[in-house]
């Protein structure tokens, strides 16, 4: 693997420390993807200067898309085109998928994703684009899981679509015992009835607003139950003494947690997360119970709803 070492352009509006879309709000993200673009010219150099036998291109290394979520967006003509169209087209299951479903996005949620699209070169453009340009298309599934959506996405993009597996993520015993940070949670889960205890991780991609902040924080404490919410940092809105108000049956962990270990843990009896893929594959992976909270980022809602 080698690391490229390109320097990413100085964009107007996007702030010169961010690199990656979990550093900004869904308003941004248009400004880091022209960033990217501007990297077209030395990629370029890069490619022909180098002995590359292979180019793994992903369109969107800020999430993992479902090959439900990629079925429902449509082979590359119907992509290229989607931004002509109006927004409720999304809300309704599309012509060209041949067996029952029920997916499809909210309003609210297709609003949430053309905000956070650039105007000039739509996410379903660039998506096209990609399918259009490569060999054949990897994708994290299965066919146990998503036999229906595969075979459609072949049919889709006329090339292989090839599914990698779900490859779970495996509790590292050696994490166990180094993790200082485990150590703490692991103690405190310790001390909490067996499959008791609420685990709450909304995914680093994913921002809350101050509403709905308030709305999660409030109906974490009128369940009563003892849990684990992980937020992004401690500069986070949480409501104005939830933290008191809950102190010894919950607690808030601010920036990254160790969350495998955190799910394998014999107390977790539940796991709140926003559908990201990644989450979806843990926690089913260790057998918990999904409480679905879908936000409007893109492919998240049609990647939860996976018949």
């Amino acid at each position: 693997m080698v690391r490229l070492p390109l320097p990413l352009p100085a964009v107007h509006g996007l702030p010169d420390s961010a690199e990656s879309t979990s550093e900004l709000p869904f308003h941004l993200f248009p400004n880091l993807k022209r960033a990217y673009d501007q990297l077209q010219l030395p990629l370029t150099e890069f490619l022909q200067n180098s002995d590359v036998n292979w180019l793994i291109y992903d369109f969107a290394p800020h999430c993992i898309l479902a090959a439900c979520s990629l079925a429902f967006m449509g082979p590359p003509a119907k992509l290229i085109r989607r931004d002509q169209q109006h927004v409720e087209d999304l809300t309704v299951v599309p012509e060209w998928i041949p067996f029952p479903s029920t997916v499809a996005y909210r309003l609210y949620e297709v609003i949430g994703i053309h905000d956070c699209m650039d105007p000039e070169a739509p996410d379903f453009f660039r998506l096209a684009k990609v399918i259009e340009g490569c060999r054949f298309v990897a994708i994290r599934s299965c066919a146990g899981l998503e036999g229906d959506s595969l075979s459609l996405l072949e049919k889709l993009y006329q090339k292989p679509v090839v599914p990698m597996g779900l490859l779970p993520a495996k509790v590292n015993d050696s994490e166990r015992a180094e993790n200082r940070d485990l150590l703490s949670l692991r103690q405190w889960l310790d001390e909490k009835i067996q499959n008791f205890v609420l685990y709450v991780a909304i995914g680093s991609e994913f921002t809350l607003s101050q509403d709905e902040m308030n709305e999660l924080a409030s109906g974490i404490e009128k369940s009563g139950l003892p849990f684990i919410w992980v937020v992004k940092t401690k500069d986070d809105p949480i409501i104005t003494g939830f933290e008191s108000r809950v102190s010894g049956r919950g607690l808030v962990w601010a920036n990254s947690a160790p969350q495998k270990q955190i799910l394998a843990h014999p107390s977790i009896g539940g796991f709140l997360t926003h559908c990201g893929w990644s989450f979806v594959i843990e926690g089913l992976g260790l057998g918990w119970v999904l409480i679905i909270f879908p936000g409007g980022f893109f492919g998240s809602r049609v990647g939860g709803k996976t018949p």
